[in-house]
This record gives structure tokens, sequence and C-alpha cells, in this order.
């Protein structure tokens, strides 16, 4: 008779808890689902006054909950949820993975400078002492080949308009010329300062190392791990087209570890910088931590598109968004995107 009850108590607590766990997780997902339903009344009242052209995606928990585009592209095409979009800046997020590989791989360490790796390198021999990790954070000190400055500068000397200077880059992604040269802005890591090129050099590092082309390497040991079909035209330092889904993939495949050797993309941040900051650089990432919950994310933007990528881990929320249309100011966007931003946090 004690053991019947004892076996009646034992599936009462267990119904108990079950009870409890799924009141928790449809607690969770209404909560989620309402505040899907606020982003999209915001992304809408947007698109309807015609301040946004562009597409929206969000996941929980591996699964995709919303995906929607609207508006045009700047060529007048309607946009598609499946349209490729120009991911730009935030294609370092994939450099540092690879550079993490390469770390992982036992081909490279963070310390090692660019004098020691790549030989072919002519710049000045206070370039030479900057480490990978300083390319990385962008702490190397390195003048940014796409900075105000230094753009006004080239044209200037060449007679070249702002758009040939750019021309020149999509044709020679890898070049050195404009800031090997130049004097560092700063003492390699006192100091903080974004720098495409510090990406660039990281690119011919890579490429030096695996005795390949960042392109082919990528889509290798990045995109096709991930999923990802399409091989886009990119450089270390951003750049190329890929769809949301793409992207969607790409943050799923780093949660996992599925590209770093079963380390997963917190664990992979958390070994290689700690900061007292609240907001960051770290290896390829810039992470947020002025919320509510830890934000790992990137942006990217061009004279034609602006994009944002957005990891929630410890909820499992991500949003990729982007914009296509130059009708849309930054202005715009970045309200948008800080809005997704404070409800998911």
């Amino acid at each position: 008779m004690n053991l019947n009850n004892d076996r009646i108590l034992k599936y009462l607590l267990v119904g108990i808890i079950y009870f409890i766990v799924s009141c928790s997780v449809t607690n969770e997902s209404v909560i989620f689902e309402n505040d899907i339903d606020k982003i999209k009344e915001k992304i809408e009242s947007y698109a309807m006054k015609g301040k946004f052209h562009g597409g929206i995606l969000i996941a929980e928990e591996g699964k995709i909950k919303f995906s929607q585009s609207y508006g045009n592209r700047n060529d007048g095409k309607v946009n598609l949820v499946e349209d490729y979009f120009h991911i730009a800046s935030m294609g370092k997020m994939i450099t540092g993975v690879v550079i993490g590989q390469l770390v992982e791989n036992e081909m490279l360490n963070y310390n090692t400078t660019i004098g020691e790796v790549l030989k072919s390198y002519k710049g000045l021999d206070s370039h030479k002492s900057i480490t990978i990790s300083q390319l990385l954070n962008h702490s190397s000190g390195l003048p940014d080949i796409f900075s105000f400055d230094l753009v006004q500068e080239i044209t200037k000397t060449k007679n070249w308009s702002v758009e040939k200077y750019f021309e020149y880059y999509e044709n020679a992604p890898n070049s050195t010329e404009f800031f090997e040269n130049r004097a560092l802005e700063f003492p390699p890591g006192s100091n903080v300062s974004y720098s495409n090129s510090g990406y660039l050099l990281l690119g011919l590092i890579i490429e030096s190392i695996t005795k390949s082309s960042y392109k082919s390497y990528v889509a290798d040991k990045v995109l096709f791990p991930s999923g990802i079909s399409h091989r886009p035209n990119i450089s270390a330092y951003g750049g190329g087209y890929l769809s949301m889904e793409d992207m969607y993939k790409f943050s799923e495949s780093i949660k996992s570890g599925a590209l770093l050797n079963g380390i997963g993309i917190v664990e992979f941040l958390n070994e290689n910088i700690e900061s007292e900051k609240s907001q960051y650089f770290n290896h390829g990432f810039e992470i947020d931590n002025r919320f509510n919950t830890l934000i790992i994310n990137h942006k990217g933007g061009t004279a034609e598109s602006k994009a944002q990528f957005i990891l929630f881990p410890e909820t499992n929320y991500f949003v990729i968004i982007y914009s296509n249309n130059n009708d849309n100011g930054y202005d715009e966007f970045n309200e948008m995107r800080n809005y997704i931003r404070d409800v998911l946090s």
C-alpha cells in the first residue's frame, strides 16, 4: 500500500513539474510572439511611410519566426524575402571566424605579428609589430582606407572622384598602396579606431597561410559547412551579397560551434578577450553589454545599403535587418534597429 502511495506521489510530482515547465515555456513563447508583433507593427509603419525598403528576419531557438521584405530596391525592383543584399562590414565576422579556425588548428596564434607571418608586406616597420589580435580588435593604429580624411586626400592627389576610389578597391581589394607607408595613428594596443585596413591585412594573412584565395577558403570552411550554397565575391573587410536566410544559417553555425571545432560563439569570444567596457570589438564581432542580455552584433553599410546582424545568445533570438534603397537614411534605419534591440533585450 505504501509502495503504491509513493508511486502515486511520484507521478503527481512529475506531473506538477511538467505543468510548471510547460506554463513557463508557454509564457515565454507568448511574450516572444508579442514582441514580434510589436516589431512588425513598427517596421510596417516605417514601410507604409516609405521610410523602409528592405527586409527583416527574426528567429528563436533555431526556428525562423518571421521573415518579410518591404518596398523596392535601388533599381526599382520589388524586394523579395530570398533576395541577396550587400552585407558590407558584416563580413568582418566571417574573417574573425576564419582566423579563429586557423588558431584552433595551430596554424596561427593571436600574438603573431604581421612581420612574422606576412613577409611580402612592404609597409613601415612600425606596422610589422602589430599582432593578429590587434588587427581583429581595431587596436592596430593603422589608418583606415575608407576614412573620410584618407579618401579626400587620395582623390585630391590622384584627381579621382570618390566613386573612382571605391571602384579601385572593388577591382583591387587587397591593395595596401594607400596605407602601407603611413604612420600609425597610435601605438598598437593603446587605443581603438575602426580600421578596414587591418582586415585587409588579415585577408592577406589568411591567403598566405592557407595558400588559397580568401573567397575560396571562406566558401569551403564557412559557407559550405553552414549550408550556404551562394558564393559571394567577398573580401576580408566586407562586401559581397548574401540573403537573410544565409545570415541566419551563419548565426546558427557560430552558435552551435560547427565552425570552430565545437566551440560556440560565446565561449569563443570569452576565450579571446575580456573587457570592462560595455561595448567593444571582439575578434570580428561587436559586443554590447549595456542591456539586460548579452548582444553579439555587427553592422554594415555602403552608399546604397545598410544592414545589422543581431544575436542574443542568452535567449537564442536572432535578427537580421537590411535596407537597400537610398531613400532610406541612416537615422530611420538606426531607429528601427534600436527599437528591435530594446524590445528583445
